[in-house]
């Protein structure tokens, strides 16, 4: 460790990349979350199937099991469609150049098997489905790149975050109306992330009307 005095401290390096509004092709996005799983099939900008499925991937040591599941899931929406254009996931964690540095998701995997078995589980799933764009991004980071699509154009990104996120405070049902396809118009040809669930109350609340995470 080095310890350095205040007006030494390096400046902050911070990348970013453009995105667009496109809908065409075939596409997968599948959100990856701790008790449940999601996957969407998307037909120029129209959602043909989707499903939910629980599972355990925070209590489950083998990795194998998280991979299944997951192939199991691109596989499923795969089927729909004639074809795969993209594969967009989503889920709780770091990633770096769509490999999981860490996850809530394998907190039981050990870790003499993390490199092996979990820093690109995500790619090698995708990679079952055939040589198609792939991104893997913090589920937190695909809310808040989705947040803006259906404000004005004159707003600017932070005020577009800014509406959002009091929208959300307010448990304004007007900012859940991105479930699914708004994710979809947020990101190019490049990026191909397809698939969101906001971080809403009035959308984690189950009937009893306590969280469901």
């Amino acid at each position: 460790m080095e310890v350095l005095l205040v007006s030494r401290i390096p400046d902050a390096k911070e990348n970013s990349y453009a995105i667009g509004w496109h809908l065409d092709g075939c596409r997968i996005g599948f959100d990856a979350g701790g008790s449940d799983r999601k996957v969407s099939a998307v037909i120029d900008g129209t959602p043909v199937y989707s499903e939910e499925v629980v599972w355990y991937p925070k209590v489950t040591a083998d990795p194998d099991y998280h991979y299944n599941e997951i192939v199991s899931a691109l596989r499923t929406a795969a089927s729909h469609m004639p074809r795969v254009d993209g594969i967009g996931i989503s889920s709780a964690g770091v990633y770096v150049a769509n490999r999981t540095m860490v996850a809530s998701l394998f907190r039981k995997v050990p870790e003499h098997l993390f490199d092996s078995k979990v820093k690109d589980i995500f790619l090698k799933a995708a990679a079952e489905i055939g040589d198609v764009p792939v991104v893997v991004c913090n589920d937190g980071d695909v809310t808040a790149l989705a947040a803006g699509i259906d404000l004005p154009e004159a707003n600017t990104p932070a005020e577009k975050l800014q509406i959002v996120q009091k929208l959300i405070e307010q448990d304004d049902v007007r900012a859940a109306t991105s479930y699914w396809i708004r994710l979809i118009k947020s990101f190019g040809k490049s990026t191909r992330i397809l698939q969101l669930r906001y971080r809403c109350p009035f959308l984690m609340r189950n009937q009893e009307g306590s969280d469901n995470r």
